[in-house]
């Protein structure tokens, strides 16, 4: 049985759903563990930014792009800090909205002010990798 691309982003985009769910009930029952609900909503945002993504309900090639960059970005860093305080080393309160408030202001800079800058995609890899 072969599956196309957008078969498989559909997967991946209920899986995290699902996962969301499941994280979001662990956190509910096992309050005492830390890091659960950062990976609820961590799973919720990615989930939700590849099933828009792969929609094609956004049709402004602009929109589409921030509102898949910056949720599964997010998302993304959302899974570090909660990663992080799943293992006792939880980052300083003020750093998860600072590094998302990065995430948002580099994704429209790149996408908005410079769109056709040629290291546009190494500038941006290195950042959210770093």
């Amino acid at each position: 049985m072969q599956l196309d691309q957008s078969t498989l982003v559909t997967v991946l985009g209920i899986k995290s759903l699902i996962a969301s769910v499941i994280f979001y009930f662990l956190h509910v029952s096992l309050k005492r563990i830390a890091g659960i609900l950062l990976w609820a909503v961590a799973s919720l945002a990615v989930g939700l930014a590849v099933l828009v993504d792969d929609s094609g309900l956004i049709k402004h090639p602009e929109s589409a792009s921030l509102l898949y960059n910056i949720p599964l970005v997010g998302g993304q860093v959302i899974f570090l800090f909660g990663t992080a305080q799943f293992v006792g080393r939880p980052f300083k309160h003020h750093a998860l909205p600072l590094m998302l408030v990065a995430v948002a202001l580099l994704a429209i800079t790149f996408t908005l002010a410079f769109p056709d800058w040629r290291i546009r995609v190494l500038v941006l890899s290195v950042i959210y990798v770093g």
